[in-house]
């Protein structure tokens, strides 16, 4: 009787226990939806009132937070923040917020990835308060080591293609500092796809063979074009000088008979395309250092050559011709084209160039950005080199999102800062609230450093 009894209770406890249990449960369902039906509703009141109210600075605690609610696709009008220090904060911009300027979704590089046929809207478009400051005086310009110059990564690529659209709209929004990596295959509109057809392609891959399969390619001399056809003409900041960086990316074959260097030809290829695509007068000719002037490159456009992939890319020649001595007059060279000879810098040479990668900075000590004050003029910082860090983890692949560039300029002194800009998210905003508060793309690291403290996030 007592062994029943015992089993009598265990099981009261047991179906006592699981209806606690269920009873708790639904009170906690009933809890959550009703915290969401809050939250529901406050957002919905938000959107019916279009943002139109003025905003608690208690709700600005957390930057993350802020920076969320600063992404949404609206139009920011200061005149709603009225507490000081926040209404500072945007006045700190010099204008006020614009979506299709300060990097928040943009609908045209939407458009361009989905048709790549709105070359009339861009040409027509102002996306960028951008122009050709007081640096266009000999008196004012200082060496480029002294700049942040506003670059762009993987120009041409807008998240699904590349495009000629893509090279105009990063031009229109005021860059001056250009990225592309260059392939050995044959262009996407190539009516063959025989190796006779192959020439310098720009693309987009992150395949570590460099295949390129079901991606679009450009040959590298549209893509010249597009750049020529723009850069000194339709781009806000017309007069400034132009920096393109070429990665080239390759895998020679095995030596051995009938195996020809596609460095060889991917080489030529780029330098035919430069000479056939900018007038002579355009092209820089002299090497770029830390104490290159920035007026002596105004108007120009100054080539430098990614050299990872082929670290001693200058150590062999491919061409018989004495190329440096006739590379003014392509009209009388002879069809082998010296890469070389156009190249005014090495992005890694380590001793006029540096290159890091963000996962290289993170395990690096800081450079912080110092002022020098002497009695020539108050802009010269603590630079020695041309310093720039590319959007790469630590593995050198392509990072999800783009790099906080003040911290880049500010604690390790860095001159370029690449962003991705087929991704619109707050760290591109920021980096171009700078150069448009400068009303310039190429800006002294002395006022960039003033700007991050008088603007803190």
């Amino acid at each position: 009787m007592d062994i029943y009894r015992k089993i009598g209770i265990i099981g009261i406890i047991l179906i006592t226990s699981y209806i606690l249990y269920q009873l708790y449960k639904n009170r906690q369902t009933i809890i959550q939806k009703y915290e969401q039906d809050k939250v529901n509703s406050v957002i919905e009141r938000h959107n019916n009132e279009g943002f139109q109210m003025q905003v608690n600075p208690n709700t600005y605690v957390n930057p993350n937070i802020k920076g969320f609610i600063e992404g949404f696709k609206m139009q920011v009008n200061p005149n709603t923040y009225v507490n000081p220090n926040i209404k500072g904060f945007i006045e700190g911009f010099k204008m006020q917020v614009n979506p299709n300027i300060e990097g928040f979704q943009d609908p045209i590089v939407e458009s361009i990835s989905k048709s790549n046929t709105i070359t009339p809207t861009i040409a027509t478009s102002n996306f960028s308060k951008i122009a050709s400051p007081e640096y266009a005086d000999p008196n004012k310009s200082l060496s480029i080591c002294q700049y942040a110059i506003k670059a762009s990564y993987q120009t041409a690529w807008d998240g699904q293609d590349v495009s000629q659209d893509m090279i105009q709209y990063v031009l229109k929004r005021g860059c001056r500092w250009l990225q592309f990596d260059v392939f050995w295959d044959y262009p996407s509109n190539s009516v063959s796809k025989e190796s006779n057809s192959y020439t310098g392609v720009v693309s987009y891959t992150t395949d570590p063979q460099f295949l390129l399969s079901g991606v679009s390619k450009l040959a590298i001399s549209d893509v010249f074009n597009a750049i020529s056809q723009n850069a000194f003409t339709t781009s806000p900041n017309s007069g400034d000088p132009l920096f393109i960086q070429i990665t080239p990316k390759y895998i020679d074959p095995p030596e051995g008979p009938g195996n020809v260097s596609y460095r060889s030809n991917l080489y030529q290829a780029i330098a035919h395309s430069i000479i056939s695509q900018f007038i002579t007068s355009r092209i820089y000719f002299g090497s770029l250092g830390p104490k290159t002037s920035i007026q002596s490159l105004m108007g120009k456009v100054v080539f430098i050559i990614d050299n990872t992939v082929s670290p001693l890319y200058a150590t062999k020649t491919y061409c018989n011709t004495p190329f440096p001595d006739k590379r003014q007059d392509p009209d009388n060279m002879s069809n082998c084209y010296e890469l070389m000879s156009y190249m005014n810098a090495v992005n890694n040479d380590r001793v006029n160039m540096t290159t890091y990668s963000y996962g290289q900075l993170q395990d690096m000590s800081n450079n912080a950005l110092q002022v020098i004050i002497d009695n020539v003029n108050n802009y010269n910082v603590n630079t020695k080199k041309i310093n720039q860090a590319l959007p790469l983890d630590k593995e050198n692949k392509i990072r999800l999102a783009n790099t906080d560039s003040r911290g880049m300029y500010n604690n390790y002194s860095i001159n370029i800062v690449p962003m991705m800009y087929w991704i619109y998210d707050v760290p591109l905003k920021r980096d171009e609230a700078i150069y448009n508060a400068r009303g310039a793309a190429i800006a002294p690291l002395s006022y960039v450093q003033k700007y991050i403290k008088d603007n803190p996030l």
